[in-house]
């Protein structure tokens, strides 16, 4: 089951509920584990938690609710806390009285002033894109044009950028008639969809080169990678490997030199059970370089440490873990036992703590990093 798949649509957001954004000391002296990392708290947040993004100053969660309207939360400062731990929500995103609510993935304006909410709807609904003001905290308005965004990536100018259109999977039929194959090209400041690009199909995952050259996007239900360049907006390469299986998120690492893709497994496919790893991509080639083993069922999110030096993977259908990879030996080092349901993992700039959103017991864990 992807857990992308609702069916309304989440038209506006509204303000959050007032709090204080004062900064906090961190400890004089850093005392975190120099080996191991640590679970420091599990937070309550909205109903079915799924994107989350990390900053200096918040960690931003979009509650999916599968049985009503979405909302945004958020983790604030607390004084005496390292971490960001005091939780404040939007009121519920207006939708279909009685139905699936959809916005399932974040992403962050250049300036970290704007906060795309994208918001898969689908049946009557249009699917949109929310913009918030993460200042003033309040809905700025929506873009649409899309058919279930479920991922974006924004290019270096501010003004443009591309978004997967993942389209509807009936899990309980299998079918994938209605699922999307195109990006959209789309301009921020006007709203307008550009151009449509072709890749393949359920594409749900984006990471964009450091020189901002090069788009990887994953497409779940053809077990591929498309590689398409910038400047031309086509697709140069698609990568493809008997490893790969349901590529459910992709991430660079730092150097720009591998993409780890999280294989979470493909329905289509259900003689396949080797969905318990992560497929290493050498992006000088576009071929894999390594393949790595052991990490918890269904691996859906991913995100790697600022220094490079580890891999933070969730394992949506384990019993609630979170695997560590160290980066260099490409081995899981360590299994955590975080919330039921792990989704997707954010860290922070400071690689200090990772936010883990655990979509079936409305929780984010928070994961100390070893220094």
């Amino acid at each position: 089951m992807h857990l992308g798949q609702l069916v309304a649509l989440c038209s506006a957001i509204c303000l959050l509920t007032a709090c204080s954004t004062s900064s906090f000391a961190p400890p004089p002296t850093d005392t975190r584990n120099p080996a191991q990392s640590e679970i420091v708290a599990k937070i309550r947040v909205g109903p079915n938690p799924t994107g989350v993004i990390a900053t200096k100053e918040a960690v931003y969660i979009a509650n999916n609710n599968q049985t009503g309207p979405s909302s945004i939360g958020m983790l604030l400062p607390k004084v005496g806390t390292p971490y960001l731990s005091v939780y404040q929500q939007t009121a519920d995103i207006d939708g279909i009285p009685g139905s699936f609510a959809g916005t399932y993935a974040l992403t962050l304006s250049s300036d970290g002033k704007t906060l795309f909410a994208l918001n898969s709807g689908i049946s009557a609904a249009v699917p949109t894109i929310s913009l918030f003001d993460t200042k003033t905290r309040q809905f700025k308005g929506s873009m649409g044009g899309f058919n279930a965004p479920n991922a974006m990536a924004i290019l270096p100018d501010g003004k443009t950028a591309y978004v997967a259109n993942y389209g509807f999977y009936d899990y309980k039929t299998v079918n994938v008639s209605r699922v999307d194959s195109t990006l959209s090209l789309v301009n921020l400041e006007s709203g307008k969809v550009l151009r449509k690009i072709s890749v393949q199909r359920g594409p749900d995952s984006l990471a964009l080169s450091l020189d901002a050259k090069t788009l990887y996007c994953a497409n779940v239900y053809d077990n591929s990678v498309s590689v398409i360049d910038t400047a031309t907006n086509t697709v140069t390469a698609t990568i493809t490997d008997k490893t790969i299986l349901g590529p459910f998120t992709i991430a660079l690492t730092p150097d720009g030199k591998s993409l780890y893709i999280t294989n979470y497994g493909n329905p289509l496919y259900p003689n396949r059970s080797d969905n318990n790893t992560v497929t290493v991509v050498d992006t000088a080639t576009n071929t894999v370089s390594k393949v790595v083993p052991g990490v918890g069922a269904s691996p859906s999110g991913i995100a790697i440490t600022p220094n490079g030096k580890y891999a933070y993977v969730t394992g949506y259908n384990s019993i609630g873990t979170v695997s560590v990879i160290d980066i260099a030996t490409s081995t899981v080092i360590q299994t955590l036992r975080v919330g039921g349901g792990p989704t997707q993992v954010a860290i922070d700039p400071a690689g200090t703590y990772a936010y883990v959103t655990n979509f079936t017991d409305n929780t984010v864990s928070v994961i100390q990093i070893p220094r």
